[in-house]
């Protein structure tokens, strides 16, 4: 199995880099469940350690991100969707595909970004979400099918 890898502009010029480099360059106050918003919690961040050090399953949920970016939507310039609703959809398609997965909205946010699309926060980096701008789904997202249910 190859690396994953985006492309970065690096030294004047297109470079395939691996993700988990990639994501050692995400900004600092990107952490795993959202930019951070300066809340504590024992000390730490409630939103959780920056993408460049977040837990190891991080890269894996961009790596899926990413996937359903480039599968399910499209540029579109007046459109935008929230990270939290990306995250929320990148879910529910996996669940339709037998892949319970959680995604992080800090995932989100990285995928969003490195697939080139502009992120933009409300003023004042009130809360954890950013808005994807130019972005739009192709189709909805296909329900998990349940499994049926038999009366006894």
């Amino acid at each position: 199995m190859s690396t994953l890898t985006v492309t970065r502009w690096i030294g004047g010029q297109h470079k395939q880099v691996p993700l988990v480099e990639a994501m050692r360059d995400l900004p600092a106050d990107l952490c795993y469940l959202g930019f951070d918003t300066g809340e504590m919690k024992n000390g730490h961040s409630v939103y959780g350690l920056p993408m460049a050090g977040a837990p190891a399953e991080s890269a894996c949920q961009v790596a899926h991100c990413m996937h359903f970016i480039t599968e399910e939507c499209e540029p579109h310039g007046p459109s935008a969707i929230s990270s939290n609703v990306l995250k929320h959809m990148v879910e529910k398609w996996l669940r339709a595909r037998k892949q319970s997965e959680y995604i992080s909205n800090g995932s989100a946010i990285a995928a969003a970004d490195f697939c080139g699309y502009e992120l933009t926060r409300s003023a004042g980096h009130k809360g954890p979400n950013a808005t994807i701008v130019g972005i739009r789904l192709k189709a909805p997202v296909p329900k998990a099918k349940s499994a049926k249910r038999t009366r006894t």
